[in-house]
């Protein structure tokens, strides 16, 4: 059974990470959600809301999970016997990064493998930065979240 991870900070969970993680579907058995904590990024959404906003997403659908970690995302996933790390990407900047954290996974967790995938070339501009920064001046995010994330953050105020 092919075990992977989907890690990201997640604030909030976007229609571009929903399109990378329909792509994981395809090739994996089971995908983990991790909400990655770091303490020196503000977040506009806390851990707990954030882990929330995902869980309600995929509620009824057995082959996606959700956690949270404020670790080493690999040394998560080497805990978890999870065999591959999925990471999307939207455009040639991101590849770059992406490029330089699969090969520190890789010296980390030889045995892990980073799978890269395209984000649709229709959502490419969408971004938890721009979809939080709609939200500070009260703008719509419809087109930019799935609607039980729109839905949330609507009850939130």
């Amino acid at each position: 059974m092919k075990k992977a991870l989907f890690a990201g900070s997640f604030d909030p969970f976007t229609k571009g990470h929903l399109d990378i993680l329909e792509q994981s579907k395809k090739l994996c058995d089971h995908i983990t959600i991790l909400v990655a904590i770091s303490p020196d990024k503000k977040s506009f959404f806390n851990p707990t809301e954030r882990v929330k906003m995902i869980e309600d997403l995929f509620q009824n659908d057995n082959q996606v999970s959700v956690d949270k970690c404020d670790g080493i995302v690999v040394d998560y996933a080497r805990e978890k016997g999870i065999d591959i790390l999925i990471r999307g990407l939207r455009n040639a900047n991101d590849l770059h990064v992406e490029q330089q954290l699969a090969e520190v996974n890789k010296m980390l967790a030889p045995n892990i493998q980073t799978v890269l995938l395209m984000c649709d070339p229709k959502l490419q501009h969408i971004s938890s930065t721009y979809v939080r920064e709609l939200l500070k001046y009260k703008k719509e995010i419809n087109e930019m979240v799935p609607q039980s994330v729109s839905e949330y953050i609507s009850n939130r105020g």
